[in-house]
């Protein structure tokens, strides 16, 4: 049963099996687009777990819908490795998870080691936006910090879910195999798209148990869910710092102004303030927030069809907008270059079925701000001979109520 906090439902991936499939990822005995595969193997599956009664049916084109690439063979292959490896077997009609048995003692010995480090933990609950993010071309260090936050904060007991707690980098490195520089990036990144939410904790804490995150459970693609409320926790107070410390050396500060020199002319400052969207979009400096607004993607979309990079129609406009819902989601170093790259290059083949339905979601959203607009404007316009004519109506009963008061005409 699903808790009814978790938008989208969720996934229950046993832990072990989890340590299994990262673990062959770093004895290279599969790919990242074949761990990438094997979480979209987990979404398929659950998407007929409750199709009692009939047949089901699994397909490739499926699967390729949810990572996305070119054609569906690499696919097939990604499928091949997961079932010499151990960890799939996939069938026309059935999809089965596994502990690879018979690995070689490397590979088992890592799996012991990162179970130990886990702790007790049976199952990892995972969303299923989520588990469809992870299939959709994450980079390495990002599935780790999503797996790692999802083990140390999600949790569901007796029906109640826990989406609160702390995560240290060190540790999420040290686990997975990660370098601290990539997973600090993932962290910002996830933090950026809505995925995670950082609360502020004295120094102390910060510094023995990590950051207190909060998972976004209602997060989704496309803008639409990712509103979080952390009401029915209690906020963490923040140290103030309003004050500073008095000093404790010499308590006369020096007030002269020996070797105060004045800088050199020019702007003061060393850093240039960025473009935060407020100029006019263009194709030679996008920024991310013109990823994010569907009113200045579009006419980066309408410079586009002008400058014949992309052609003109429906058809196009959606690409081009999941193309930029894909940059935003995966693109955690540079969203804004890989868009110009996908749209340059014509890589439409990296676009995944999630990509598109958020970029749906974003027209339609448009569309819909821009009909009701339009009807109010229609409403107010329709109205307007309407007061004018009350106005008037009421100022002529007016004069004539004075007339009538005052017949001599000294009004």
């Amino acid at each position: 049963m699903t808790p009814p906090h978790i938008a989208g439902g969720y996934v229950l991936v046993p832990t072990e099996e989890l340590c299994a499939a990262w673990s062959m990822y770093q004895a290279k005995r599969i790919r990242l687009i074949d761990l990438r595969t094997w979480f979209a193997c987990r979404e398929v599956a659950t998407r007929r777990r409750f199709a009692s009664g009939r047949k089901v049916q699994f397909t490739i084109e499926e699967v390729h819908r949810l990572i996305g690439g070119v054609g569906g063979e690499h696919v097939r292959g990604s499928i091949r490795r997961l079932q010499a490896a151990g960890l799939l077997a996939w069938s026309e009609h059935a999809i089965a998870f596994a502990n690879p048995v018979n690995a070689a003692e490397e590979v088992q010995t890592r799996i012991r080691t990162m179970r130990e480090r886990l702790g007790t933990r049976q199952c990892v609950p995972v969303p299923r936006r989520l588990l469809r993010l992870l299939a959709g071309g994450c980079r390495r260090a990002v599935i780790a910090t999503l797996l790692a936050h999802l083990l140390r904060c999600l949790f569901i007991r007796k029906g109640q879910v826990s989406v609160q707690g702390y995560c240290k980098i060190s540790w999420v490195a040290d686990v997975f195999g990660v370098a601290e520089r990539n997973v600090k990036d993932a962290r910002r990144h996830l933090t950026e798209i809505g995925v995670l939410v950082s609360h502020d904790v004295p120094q102390w804490r910060l510094n023995r148990f990590g950051k207190f995150v909060t998972l976004n459970i209602r997060w989704s693609r496309g803008g639409e869910g990712t509103t979080l409320s952390t009401s029915g926790s209690s906020p963490l107070q923040r140290p103030s710092t309003t004050r500073t410390a008095p000093p404790e050396s010499d308590e006369r500060l020096p007030s002269d102004s020996k070797n105060q020199k004045p800088a050199a002319g020019g702007a003061s400052g060393v850093l240039r303030k960025q473009d935060g969207g407020t100029a006019k979009p263009r194709l030679s400096n996008i920024v991310p927030a013109d990823l994010a607004n569907t009113k200045r993607l579009l006419e980066l979309f309408r410079e586009a069809v002008a400058r014949k990079l992309v052609p003109s129609g429906e058809h196009s406009r959606l690409q081009f907008v999941a193309a930029a819902e894909h940059a935003r989601a995966i693109g955690s170093k540079n969203p804004p270059g890989l868009f110009s790259a996908i749209v340059r290059r014509k890589l439409w083949h990296v676009v995944t079925q999630a990509d598109e339905d958020a970029a749906v979601r974003r027209i339609k959203s448009l569309e819909l701000s821009a009909r009701k607009v339009e009807a109010s404007f229609r409403a107010s316009r329709s109205e307007t001979p309407n007061q004018v004519a009350q106005l008037l109506s009421d100022l002529v009963a007016s004069v004539r109520q004075i007339a009538a008061a005052n017949p001599s005409g000294d009004w």
